[in-house]
């Protein structure tokens, strides 16, 4: 009789193979299934299979049950061959025992389901080792594979991985998330397989939380104004922050949309025609000067929660109009024309003056680096399907 390592007080679902539970000497696979078996005392009352590992690499289930009808009268018959591959433990050849149930003739196997996947060759670890690496940055299968190889001398296909990143990793069942009604709007170009494509995507910037997400073609008008209306067709909405494309205001007031305009950009649109000039060799120290002190007094109108010193500020501005350099003009009228777009944020505390919250989640979902190396629009999306769901779970809040 072939001695046997019971584990009848134990479950399989606590069985996970680490290269870490030996430091050593070199990995065993007798010991190290038994070793994590043994690793958790408490018994799951969800999987309450129970195994025998015979010597050989011989699994069977030590009290089997019918999984249909729940009978403890069940045949045993053959073992099953089974060629794994297990990480730290390299190619091995497993035997399965095999049962049929007395009663209502059921057929089923000894489960190794938490090892390997039924069906598969390849250890669980290496999925979940795969998935973490994809999870922290963009990496190509190739470099994948290198990955895998160099920590289990051993790696999958590139179609293997793929459907391990993307297909066999269903998403949980979605939960609604609770918004704060206050939002940022903006897009970020990207280039696929040579072609110009914009992400759009609308995230609540208090809780920087994403809300919708698309990639588009283009940015007309109908195509914003479609993915706005869809994005908040069922959630709160109190204000939303955008930059100054022009079609951007008649998009808002058509919703009926309260719209903060991003002081960011508005400072970014002045220094574009500022700093060109104060780089210039035909314009005196003085009126560099002058035009440094005109942008300064400009920003020094929306650096304040206090509508009643923003307005006061404004028409002391306006009193030096006919002063005020050319390049100026234009600046001070739009100021002028969408006051009450770009001080919101006065009026209500919870609205983003500028649309930051969205640039962060831009630079950590989608870097420059990334900006051009997708084939297709199906696989930039698996992947930002991915990064979504690493900022949701790291660093949105909740409330």
């Amino acid at each position: 009789m072939q001695p046997i390592i019971s584990t009848f007080e134990n479950c399989i679902a606590s069985v996970q193979l680490k290269i870490s539970d030996y430091i050593s000497k070199v990995p065993n696979i007798k010991e190290g299934i038994t070793s994590r078996l043994s690793e958790n005392r408490s018994r799951n009352i969800n999987n309450p299979v129970e195994l025998l590992f015979h010597v050989g690499n011989r699994f069977e289930i030590q009290f089997p049950h019918c999984p249909e009808c729940g009978s403890s009268k069940v045949i045993k018959q053959e073992y099953y061959q089974r060629n794994l591959k297990l990480a730290e433990f390299g190619h091995q050849t497993v035997y399965v025992r095999r049962y049929i149930c007395k009663i209502c003739n059921k057929k089923f196997n000894t489960p190794l389901d938490v090892i390997v996947e039924k069906g598969h060759q390849y250890a669980r670890i290496y999925q979940k080792h795969i998935r973490e690496s994809y999870k922290s940055g963009y990496s190509s299968f190739r470099h994948l594979k290198k990955i895998i190889r160099s920590f289990y001398n051993d790696s999958p296909s590139h179609q293997t991985i793929y459907n391990w990143i993307y297909e066999t990793n269903p998403k949980s069942e979605a939960i609604e998330p609770k918004l704060s009604g206050y939002y940022c709007y903006d897009e970020q170009y990207l280039k696929i397989d040579g072609k110009r494509f914009y992400r759009i995507n609308l995230i609540d910037s208090i809780l920087d939380k994403p809300v919708r997400e698309s990639i588009v073609n283009d940015l007309e008008y109908d195509t914003v104004k479609l993915f706005i209306e869809k994005a908040i067709s069922d959630i709160p909405v109190h204000a939303i922050t955008t930059d100054h494309r022009r079609e951007y205001k008649t998009i808002m007031d058509e919703l009926k949309i309260n719209h903060q305009l991003c002081i960011f950009h508005l400072f970014k649109m002045i220094g574009k025609k500022i700093f060109p000039k104060l780089n210039s060799k035909f314009i005196s120290n003085s009126n560099k000067i002058r035009l440094c002190i005109l942008f300064s007094e400009i920003k020094e109108i929306f650096r304040t929660f206090d509508l009643n010193i923003a307005i006061y500020r404004l028409n002391e501005l306006l009193k030096k109009s006919n002063d005020v350099p050319r390049v100026f003009n234009k600046f001070i009228k739009k100021i002028e024309d969408d006051f009450e777009r770009l001080t919101l944020f006065m009026r209500d505390g919870f609205v983003s003056r500028t649309t930051n919250p969205i640039e962060n989640y831009y630079r950590i979902t989608m870097p420059d680096s990334l900006k051009r190396i997708f084939k297709t629009t199906h696989g930039a999306l698996k992947y930002l399907d991915i990064r979504k769901d690493y900022w949701t779970n790291n660093i949105s809040k909740n409330i």
